[in-house]
């Protein structure tokens, strides 16, 4: 599944898209959904920066959506990091957040998916400090800059944890089937923030109605001595654990320096560290030039 990943530079909030083909066609629906989610409240897109990859920049069907709808195409400019900085930081937080879901809940790589999406609600959701045009320093979240509203941080739980969800007599099967369906959960819904996204085995689904989510696989016992629990997570100030050894690096042998100069040619035998400064591997070298260093060392 390809993924594809839209920023408000005014608000730093991100959305993620999932789609089966890199086509223009494809990006041309999802950016139609999204523009029609976003119109009541925000008004209508007026400017689309994006990348140079083939399905923008040399695709006419892309051009002629962006003439119809009266958005201005733009492309980022190469090694520009004010214009990339922001989606390829994006992709670093979301990406990291994914893996890590998919191995605490013991899902495989087929819900890479809704770990991105649940990965991108969660960094929408953290606080973070802004400047506003009027220099005042403000502390607030992606996602209340952009709706000017709180996330309802109730609906957060586990990523993976098994439920159970209430089933509309609409939705059951007939008049004495179940009243309720097992499935996971996997993040608040991105189709409605104020409900959640459900796994029941073949597809995604948003409930907002009544559920059970059983997170005690996730939640550890506290076992610790009495002295750790004010400062719980963390260890306390004085623990041995809190304070870092210092690194200690081998050292190689003393080894002469040279003189008189090497003739051109000449080969020899040099030691250098791995980049992991764990051991030393030597490599095989030809002399082609000398030059004295004010130390007066051959180099």
């Amino acid at each position: 599944i390809y993924l594809l990943g839209i920023v408000d530079e005014c608000t730093g909030m991100r959305w993620v898209f999932g789609t089966k083909t890199h086509s223009e066609a494809e990006i041309e629906m999802i950016i139609q959904r999204f523009r029609v989610t976003v119109r009541l409240t925000h008004g209508e897109i007026e400017i689309i920066r994006s990348d140079n990859a083939a399905e923008f920049a040399r695709a006419a069907d892309w051009f002629a959506y962006l003439v119809d709808s009266g958005i201005v195409g733009e492309y980022s400019v190469a090694y520009e990091h004010h214009q990339v900085g922001a989606v390829e930081r994006g992709w670093g937080i979301i990406l990291a957040i994914a893996r890590t879901l998919l191995a605490q809940a013991g899902f495989s790589m087929s819900h890479w998916y809704s770990a991105c999406v649940h990965g991108c609600t969660l960094a929408g959701f953290v606080t973070s400090d802004v400047v506003n045009v009027d220099g005042d320093r403000l502390a607030n979240s992606a996602f209340y800059r952009f709706w000017r509203y709180e996330p309802d941080l109730r609906l957060l739980r586990c990523y993976g944890s098994p439920m159970r969800y209430y089933l509309d007599p609409t939705q059951r099967d007939h008049k004495l089937g179940l009243t309720g369906e097992a499935g996971y959960y996997v993040g608040i819904s991105p189709e409605n923030h104020q409900a959640i996204w459900v796994w029941n085995g073949s597809r995604y689904l948003t409930v907002s109605g009544s559920c059970v989510i059983d997170e005690t696989r996730f939640l550890e016992p506290l076992a610790a001595h009495a002295t750790h629990l004010p400062h719980w997570p963390n260890p306390a100030p004085t623990d041995p654990a809190r304070i870092p050894t210092p690194r200690v690096l081998p050292t190689a042998k003393h080894a002469l320096p040279l003189q008189d100069a090497l003739p051109n040619g000449f080969r020899i035998k040099c030691k250098y560290w791995t980049y992991d400064a764990t051991t030393w591997h030597w490599h095989e070298a030809t002399v082609v030039g000398n030059a004295r260093a004010s130390t007066g060392r051959m180099h």
